[in-house]
C-alpha cells in the first residue's frame, strides 16, 4: 500500500523520535500554525497544525521548507569586532581579519561607535534598519534601545515581497511580523524609508548604521563599497551574511526555531513562537542582545524573558492592551489594531 511522504524528510529520522513543538511558520505574513519537528537538536520537518482562524488544516509547500536556511547558510556563532576606518587594528591585525571578541567587549565597542558618530556628526548621522522577521519582543526593544535610549532618529523596516496573495494561504508579504512592526510604532515595511537611509549613506549624511536581522547587500543596488563608507556598522544576525562581513561589530542571534516570542500576522493576530532546538554556538535571542546593548545606554529594566517583555508591551502599547503572554495559548489572540480580512481559507473537505 502506498502513501504520500515528504521527500526532503524521508529516511532522515523515525517519526516516533521526533519532538513536535507547536509554533507558527515565519515564511510569510499568514503565520500558519505548525508543528516544528526536532530530533537530536536539528529541525527535520514542519507540518500543519489546526487553527480555524488562520490556516484551518493547511500549510503551503514553501512553508514546509522555510526552516532549511538554518542548515544551508553559514552560521554566525560568536561576536566579532573589527577596526573602524582610520583605526589601527588590534594586535597588528589588518581590518579585514575576523577576530572573535568577548560579549562585553563587543557591546562596549558597539555603544562607543554609535556614540562617537552621534557626537561627531549629530544624532541624525546614525540610523537603524530592522527586520519584520523579528519577534514583537525584538522589535519592542529595538524601538526602546535604539530609538529612545541611543537616540537614533530613524528606524526603517525593509519590505520582502514575492508573487501575489492567493486568497487561500500564501501572502505576497514574506515577512511574518510586518503588522507587529506597525503596531509597535516602528512603521510598516517601506522601501522608500530604506532608500532614504541608503542615499544618505552615499551622500555622507549617515555615518553610522545599526542593522538587525537584514542583509543589506541583498537589496538591489547596494554594494560593499556603500557599506564601507560608514564609520560605524553594527549588525545583529543569525548567519554570517555579506553585511556581517562588512560590520565593525557583529552579534550572533538565534535563528528560526531557536527562540521564544510572538509575532502578529496580517490579520492582526498575535501568535506564539516556540523553540524546538538549542541555539548555534553563543547565539542569543535578539531581544537579549538589544537588552545588553541597552545597558550601555542606561537601560535599567531586567527583561529576563520574552514573556516579561510581551507583558510590558501589553501594558504600554494600546493595540496590545488586554493581552498576556500566557493567555495567547496555542492559537493566539487578536490585537486591538485594525486588521486585514482573514481571507477565504477553505476547511478540509470543502
Amino acid at each position: 500500500m502506498g502513501a504520500l511522504t515528504w521527500k526532503p524528510f524521508r529516511f532522515k529520522a523515525r517519526v516516533w523520535f521526533l519532538k513536535n513543538v507547536p509554533t507558527v511558520c515565519a515564511g510569510c505574513a499568514r503565520g500558519c500554525n505548525v508543528f516544528l519537528a526536532a530530533f537530536r537538536n536539528r529541525l527535520h520537518r514542519m507540518t500543519p497544525r489546526v487553527n480555524l482562524d488562520v490556516n484551518t488544516y493547511w500549510m503551503c509547500d514553501a512553508g514546509r521548507q522555510s526552516y532549511t536556511a538554518l542548515y544551508e547558510r553559514p552560521r554566525l556563532e560568536r561576536p566579532i569586532v573589527r577596526s573602524a576606518p582610520g583605526e589601527a587594528a588590534a594586535d597588528g591585525d589588518a581590518p579585514a581579519t575576523r577576530p572573535e571578541a568577548a560579549w562585553d567587549a563587543a557591546f562596549d565597542r558597539a555603544a562607543g561607535l554609535v556614540r562617537g558618530v552621534a557626537k561627531g556628526h549629530g544624532a541624525g548621522a546614525v540610523a537603524a534598519i530592522v527586520s519584520a522577521r523579528l519577534s514583537v519582543e525584538d522589535l519592542y526593544l529595538a524601538r526602546r534601545v535604539l530609538g529612545e535610549l541611543a537616540g537614533i532618529p530613524r528606524l526603517a523596516v525593509p519590505p520582502h515581497e514575492a508573487g501575489e496573495d492567493d486568497h487561500l494561504l500564501i501572502r505576497r508579504d514574506k515577512t511574518p511580523n510586518a503588522r507587529g512592526a506597525q503596531l509597535l510604532g516602528i512603521g510598516a515595511p517601506s522601501a522608500g524609508r530604506v532608500k532614504e537611509i541608503l542615499e544618505d549613506i552615499a551622500g555622507g549624511r549617515v555615518r553610522g548604521l545599526v542593522v538587525v536581522g537584514e542583509d543589506l547587500l541583498d537589496i538591489p543596488g547596494v554594494s560593499p563599497a556603500l557599506l564601507d563608507r560608514l564609520d560605524a556598522l553594527v549588525v545583529i544576525d543569525w548567519w554570517n551574511s555579506p553585511t556581517v562581513d562588512r560590520a565593525h561589530v557583529a552579534f550572533p542571534s538565534c535563528g528560526y526555531g531557536e527562540f521564544e516570542g510572538t509575532m502578529v500576522n496580517f490579520q492582526g493576530r498575535v501568535q506564539r513562537l516556540r523553540a524546538g532546538t538549542k541555539p548555534a554556538g553563543e547565539a542569543d535571542p535578539v531581544w537579549r542582545i538589544l537588552r545588553d546593548l541597552g545597558r550601555r545606554f542606561d537601560l535599567t529594566n531586567e527583561y529576563a524573558t520574552a514573556s516579561t517583555i510581551f507583558d510590558e508591551v501589553a501594558a504600554k502599547v494600546p493595540a496590545f492592551a488586554g493581552l498576556s503572554y500566557r493567555a495567547l495559548g496555542e492559537t493566539g489572540a487578536p490585537t486591538g489594531g485594525a486588521a486585514e480580512p482573514a481571507g477565504t481559507v477553505s476547511p478540509a473537505g470543502s
